[in-house]
């Protein structure tokens, strides 16, 4: 079960920020397919899932209900996992629901999956200031100029990954995956004043209205 607001914590120092980038990178793992082994090649790295493992989970529960022919349904780990299993009316199931001093934006999803990243549930209070559970590998800091990353796709896997991808990235990467990959929706709740929102691309079963 996720946990939702703040939780305690302290500012890494630059030295602690500097060992843990040693252990971050695909150059400190080695894949063996035909062996069908996993090698750190740098100790103390590990393999984390926490970026798919949730929407790996709703993508294999929703592979058991097709296979019991479930028609209708809706797989969500703490809300940012989602998949959507047809929808009992046109516009399918209403998933998202923002106001913000903008824009009131709603979103609802047939045959397709949702993640989000970002600090909207999980975060760490510092000195008054909100910190998400997202690092950038390349810094070792959060990344500032989003606050949140909702992708839409076909997969949950997929758009957890997307979204965790675009926190980190930014709108640049949101707006090439969107315009080189059809059927991915990208929404991003953008780190400033206004909160503002982005919005690339499109998936065929989401309607986002509001925008």
């Amino acid at each position: 079960m996720s946990r939702c607001g703040p939780a305690r914590g302290r500012q890494p120092t630059p030295a602690e920020i500097a060992a843990a980038r040693i252990l971050v990178g695909l150059d400190r793992v080695k894949l063996d397919a035909s062996a069908g082994t996993v090698t750190f090649l740098t100790d103390g790295a590990i393999v984390s899932f926490g970026a798919v493992g949730k929407g790996y989970a709703v993508d294999r529960m929703g592979q058991v209900l097709r296979a019991r022919e479930v028609s209708h349904a809706l797989v969500s780990a703490g809300g940012s996992s989602v998949l959507a299993i047809g929808g009992r009316d046109r516009a399918g199931r209403s998933l998202f629901d923002r106001n913000d001093r903008r824009s009131r934006l709603r979103l609802w999803l047939r045959d397709g999956a949702l993640g989000t990243s970002g600090s909207g549930g999980q975060f760490v209070l510092l000195d008054g200031r909100r910190h998400g559970r997202v690092v950038d590998p390349r810094t070792g800091h959060e990344p500032r100029s989003v606050r949140a990353a909702t992708v839409i796709t076909s997969d949950a896997t997929t758009a957890d990954a997307l979204s965790t991808a675009f926190v980190v990235a930014g709108p640049e990467l949101a707006r090439s995956a969107a315009d080189h990959h059809s059927g991915t929706l990208a929404i991003l709740t953008m780190n400033d004043a206004a909160g503002s929102t982005r919005v690339f691309g499109g998936y065929a079963g989401a309607h986002l209205a509001g925008w």
